[in-house]
């Protein structure tokens, strides 16, 4: 029997990916079986050796894998390379792939909120969903960024990493009064941290919530819970949310297209988002 997709991470009791790609395999007609695996960080490279002899055609991947499954790949796609993350794993006659799909799945999301492409970001994390993040932005226009992570070194590694962006200017600040400053004057507040993330539903990245400016947009890239605090703070002051569900869901249906090597109808996004919806509702 052949291996079924996957996706792998650490905590990952929480995911919803498995009903969505299982979703898209049968809306498209294609036997195929989607699970999740708890991956923890010293199993990776046992995972990946086991998943390669096996011939598993492909996985996705999250917390806390998307920067460190890098060296044990054969080959990057160069735009997971330039971020420096990987989300999407093809296995392709023994050779492992990664690619990344968060950025378009960001820029999904966004674009489908009507988000005008202009003002300050502030992005609130410093990891593999950061990255694509920060990416995303720059592609859609925008030319500031704030960074604020609870280790500052990892923020202003991220910072450096990005120093090619020169039409972006990225900031680093590691105090919460300073970055009270920075949300005041934001149009876009991006929560790329697992900060509220199932079961710590009551945590928030954001330490002042009371300085987001109405004209706001708020995405949070967490999706379980469905609304997170983050997200119910923002709606109170007036700003525009956005959920990470979007997003979950259009990466998903980009790296089925990677998994299967043909494009995808845009009609599957809606049907498969009903899908998504549901298994939030009904863990």
């Amino acid at each position: 029997m052949a291996e079924p997709y996957c996706v792998i991470g650490d905590p990952i009791a929480h995911s919803i990916s498995p009903p969505i790609h299982q979703a898209v395999f049968r809306l498209l007609g294609i036997d195929a079986d989607y699970e999740a695996m708890r991956v923890r960080p010293g199993e990776l490279e046992d995972f990946m050796v086991r998943a390669r002899r096996s011939g598993r055609p492909g996985w996705n991947v999250t917390i806390p894998h998307k920067e460190t499954i890098i060296p044990f790949l054969d080959e990057i796609d160069p735009s997971a390379r330039n971020i420096g993350a990987v989300n999407t794993v093809k296995n392709r006659n023994g050779g492992l792939i990664g690619y990344n799909t968060d950025v378009s799945g960001c820029m999904a999301a966004l674009t489908r909120a009507g988000f005008q492409s202009k003002g300050k970001a502030v992005i609130f994390g410093a990891g593999g969903a950061a990255r694509a993040g920060i990416e995303a932005i720059a592609r859609l226009g925008l030319t500031e960024c704030i960074l604020f992570d609870v280790v500052p070194e990892k923020a202003e590694n991220l910072r450096n990493h990005f120093f090619h962006l020169q039409r972006m200017d990225i900031r680093v600040v590691s105090r919460a009064p300073e970055i009270a400053g920075e949300i005041e004057s934001a149009s876009l507040i991006l929560n790329a941290s697992p900060a509220g993330m199932h079961p710590d539903i009551e945590v928030t990245p954001l330490p002042c919530p009371e300085r987001i400016p109405g004209g706001a947009t708020v995405f949070d890239m967490v999706y379980a819970p469905l609304e997170t605090r983050l997200i119910r703070e923002a709606t109170a002051r007036g700003a525009q949310t956005v959920s990470g569900l979007v997003m979950l869901v259009a990466q998903a249906l980009e790296a089925d297209a990677i998994f299967l090597d043909r494009d995808l109808p845009e009609t599957l996004f809606e049907p498969v988002f009903r899908v998504a919806l549901d298994a939030t509702s009904h863990p």
